[in-house]
């Protein structure tokens, strides 16, 4: 009878206490494991994969429990030895220092891996394009030589704690503004309300050379391996893609690539974008269309856009529906061809929604 009890002991022990249901103010439930409580957003993990939810959003019963089990944790891990940096909130990459709250830079050269793979993609892609389609704007996108140093900017949200899964927001512009570093910083208030990271990438030292798509996938790739490196598990964040105008058609087949390449991408942001690339990226770069099934898309225009008509809209919307995106959401406000950041705010939160049961 004693060896009974104690086998059903440790077989308590050695289950996720924390699994459970979780039911949201609208009556709609989920099964998810609590990992941990950051402010006022509850961190779930479910089927491998962790989400951020707003505490607000839950029944109470479900937030009080939320609390409590905060609290169980903390209990654990101060009884733990410290994990924390010597330099809470500041560390080093390259020899560069970067810390939460801020933007930083830092000099990247291109792994050999990363180097060959811009090299190889630059001629062979850019003699497809041309082959295959016509349109100019594609082919200043593919046009260009091999790079192999970049610089990546990126924001550490105030709080960041790299023991925890911290989402990453991509920003990509149009080639005409020549640089994304600059124009991204934009974006930096959207990414720290929702305590995500912020990143871009420009080639050195000519920036335009890092607008063809070999470049900036090489780059991308050696900006996320950076971090893998830097905060191990990173590769498992949440990764969102984004961007206004020429950057938003950009997205359309980087989010692609990136998520064939093994990320976790659960959100595209189309910014004033009049322009439809899903069958491209599909067609063209030869990305498996299932990909797209894994993104949310949140498209975002001004309702006197002149750039940005009502035609474009639908056009893109049905281009999203047809790559068969996750989901589809239109967004307009008042105003004219120009970046809606509360637009982006949102977009954030609406990626991060954990997916419902």
């Amino acid at each position: 009878m004693i060896r009974k009890a104690l086998i059903f002991t440790v077989c308590l022990a050695s289950l996720p206490l924390l699994a459970r249901p979780w039911t949201n103010s609208s009556g709609k439930t989920i099964e998810a494991e609590f990992k941990s409580l950051d402010g006022d957003v509850v961190v779930l993990e479910m089927k491998g994969k962790q989400y951020r939810v707003p505490l607000s959003s839950l029944s109470e019963e479900d937030q009080e429990f939320a609390r409590n089990a905060a609290k169980d944790t903390e209990k654990d891990s101060a009884e733990a030895p410290s994990s924390e940096p010597s330099n809470p909130g500041e560390w080093k990459i390259n020899e560069t220092a970067i810390s939460t709250g801020k933007i930083s830079q830092v000099t990247l050269k291109l792994s050999p891996e990363n180097a060959e793979f811009a090299e190889k993609g630059n001629k062979r892609w850019r003699k497809k394009v041309a082959e295959e389609n016509p349109n100019p704007w594609l082919a200043k996108m593919h046009d260009g030589k091999a790079i192999t140093e970049c610089t990546m900017q990126i924001g550490l949200p105030d709080g960041f704690d790299p023991s925890k899964p911290t989402p990453i927001f991509i920003v990509y512009v149009s080639a005409d503004v020549k640089t994304h570093n600059q124009y991204s910083k934009a974006y930096w208030n959207s990414c720290k309300t929702n305590n995500t990271i912020l990143l871009s990438v420009d080639s050195i030292p000519d920036t335009l050379a890092g607008f063809n798509t070999p470049n900036m996938m090489a780059m991308t790739k050696e900006c996320l391996q950076t971090l893998e490196k830097t905060w191990p598990g990173a590769k498992t964040w949440p990764v969102m893609v984004g961007g206004f105008s020429g950057g938003a058609k950009y997205s359309q087949w980087m989010s692609a690539l990136l998520s064939e390449d093994g990320y976790d991408v659960r959100g595209l942001f189309l910014g004033g974008c009049n322009g439809c690339f899903f069958e491209y990226a599909v067609d063209g770069l030869r990305v498996n269309k299932r990909t797209y099934r894994k993104i949310k898309c949140f498209m975002s225009a001004g309702k006197k856009d002149n750039l940005v008509n009502e035609s474009h809209r639908n056009s893109v919307a049905s281009a999203a529906k047809e790559a068969d995106c996750k989901d589809t959401r239109l967004e307009l406000y008042e105003g004219g061809h120009g970046l809606h950041k509360e637009h982006v705010t949102e977009a954030i939160k609406w990626f991060l929604i954990p997916e419902e049961k």
